[in-house]
């Protein structure tokens, strides 16, 4: 239950200056993770974690991996943003845009989903190497298919050539549709996304 806390406490944690958009908050893996999960990431597990909500438009999670590439060609993988189609489940087509704040990435997805079908959203970056992160938030300056969407990606070195993945969201479709498009962001592909990524990077493997 400590962890789930811990994880609520990111879901929500915003920018705190009105004029700047939500971007979601790293969170302190150190206080999410238990001892038996660090020795399962060591083993080569993915660790889940998912927060349910009585409204099936809303949820989020937290995944972790360890990925056998130095830090920074993981982040270098992580901020291709034109290369995630080729390893991201389910994304169909990926466009950039320049938006209008200052030291941001703009990017568009399209995402197929079963019975729900394509999906559209816009989505800005904050980019930090040297702190290992890549925050992110839905652009609600622009028309999108989804509510609201927040979360973190998170790079760790472990050594020189083995690196911590923490992918964590919060996503509210906005939809009343079935739980599956919720479903699939914030559970089913949270962990896809950091096997691709892994397969991605350890070729062969």
């Amino acid at each position: 239950m400590r962890s789930n806390n811990v994880l609520l406490i990111f879901l929500f944690a915003v920018s705190s200056f009105a004029d700047e958009p939500k971007l979601g908050e790293p969170p302190d893996i150190d206080k999410v993770l238990t001892a038996d999960q660090w020795k399962q990431l060591e083993d080569g597990e993915i660790i889940l974690q998912k927060i349910e909500s009585d409204d099936k438009r809303k949820g989020g999670g937290l995944a972790v991996g360890i990925i056998n590439a130095p830090a920074s060609k993981l982040f270098a993988a992580l901020s291709d943003f034109e290369e995630h189609v080729s390893y991201f489940p389910r994304m169909v087509s990926l466009d950039l845009y320049t938006p209008e704040q200052e030291g941001l990435i703009g990017i568009h997805p399209t995402i197929k989903v079963p019975i729900v079908g394509e999906v559209q959203y816009n989505v800005l970056f904050k980019l930090d190497e040297k702190a290992g992160t890549l925050l992110f938030g839905l652009d609600h300056s622009k028309t999108n298919d989804i509510a609201d969407t927040l979360g973190a990606w998170v790079v760790r070195g472990l050594g020189n050539e083995r690196s911590l993945f923490v992918y964590s969201v919060y996503v509210d479709t906005g939809r009343n549709v079935p739980k599956v498009l919720e479903d699939f962001l914030t559970n089913r592909d949270l962990p896809n996304v950091i096997k691709a990524v892994r397969d991605h990077l350890e070729p062969g493997k």
